[in-house]
């Protein structure tokens, strides 16, 4: 019988549909309980989310449980979780250092690896554009707007810092980590759009693995050691960065299963969850890789253009449509009778 994994998360259809490739009977909870997460696993919505995880998943079997994206805004809950049972994933005390971008801003320095400069206080800052406002907690890219003359801040000023904006090319970096090291899985480059996520660095998709000159593999491979050295980290996590003059500037880490995680196992051959829960769970980090990427793939998150509430006979068109080929082309379709706002994801297209 197939042993049970739990993962939350606002969404959680990749994670799902890798850990039932990997052998994996997944238990799912999140905020859409999407049609096709329904094909590969048992699912369920949760409202609110996501204080009520925590009850929710309590009815599910035993087994370890995984993250997914923005969770780590939520140390609370992942407290509660790990709690009931293993958490396969950072505990909040790591995440909560591993987010604070002046502690890894400091760290980055230190090992003399690329890193915008960053605040705090904004009342020194020039206002042209050449910082960035970004919230402490967020996901996905929302709330990141220009310091400029037509930016403000909340009444409530708490909760946000200044990041000097780098030109280049918006980038993720992949890595798996136990123990205090970490392996190098790739690079893919991040898809940015406005208005998504009600700012203009909204992450809409992204394209890999891509090919890294020696030079660039080499600076990156360091950047996850130093990461999983200073902030224990276990398991695959993300490092967003921009890529400028061959160098990449790291801007935050995500450290959790990322959304460009899928891309590797169409690209490379190699399953991401089973990676993660064998470096959470067991110490192991991958021996020997694929060098280059058989195929560089892409996904690109679709929004809805107005309200819809999705009908059961398009469910059902999306379904098979996604079926053809030895990849699902469609992904995070929409359950029948789901309504998506004007601006919110509708699905993914590969």
């Amino acid at each position: 019988m197939a042993s049970v994994l739990v993962i939350v998360g606002a969404s959680v259809r990749a994670a799902a549909q890798n850990a039932a490739r990997a052998g994996y009977m997944p238990v799912c909870f999140d905020r859409f309980a999407d049609a096709d997460t329904a094909r590969v696993a048992q699912v369920s919505r949760v409202a609110p989310y996501p204080a009520s995880l925590p009850q929710a998943v309590a009815a599910a079997p035993p087994g370890p449980c995984m993250y997914t994206g923005a969770m780590e805004n939520h140390l609370h809950v992942l407290a509660e979780l790990a709690r009931s049972r293993p958490l396969a994933g950072n505990n909040p005390a790591v995440l909560r250092r591993v987010r604070n971008p002046l502690l890894l801003a400091e760290l980055l320095r230190n090992a003399r690896l690329p890193v915008p400069d960053c605040t705090l206080e904004a009342q020194t800052l020039p206002r042209d554009g050449s910082y960035l406002r970004k919230p402490l907690h967020s996901g996905a890219g929302a709330g990141i707007a220009p310091w400029d003359e037509q930016c403000t801040l909340p009444a409530r000023r708490a909760g946000w810092y200044f990041q000097r904006r780098i030109d280049g090319l918006p980038c993720a970096a992949a890595f798996v980590a136990a123990r205090g090291r970490a392996r190098l899985l790739g690079l893919t480059q991040q898809r940015l759009s406005e208005g998504r996520c009600g700012g203009r660095f909204c992450f809409a998709g992204s394209v890999g693995p891509l090919e890294l000159s020696t030079e660039l593999n080499r600076q990156l491979a360091r950047l996850g050691d130093v990461l999983a050295e200073a902030f224990g980290l276990v398991g695959w996590f993300g490092v967003d960065g921009i890529l400028a003059d061959g160098q990449f500037w790291t801007v935050e880490v995500n450290p959790r299963y990322t959304a460009s995680a899928e891309l590797y196992l169409r690209g490379l051959g190699i399953n991401p969850v089973e990676l993660h829960l064998r470096a959470c769970l067991s110490g192991e980090l991958p021996g020997s890789l694929p060098e280059q990427a058989s195929l560089v793939h892409g996904k690109a998150i679709l929004t809805a253009p107005c309200r819809l509430v999705v009908q059961p006979e398009p469910t059902r068109h999306l379904l098979q449509e996604a079926a053809c080929g030895p990849w699902p082309t469609l992904a995070d379709i929409p359950a029948p009778q789901s309504a998506i706002h004007p601006g919110s994801p509708a699905f993914t297209d590969f």
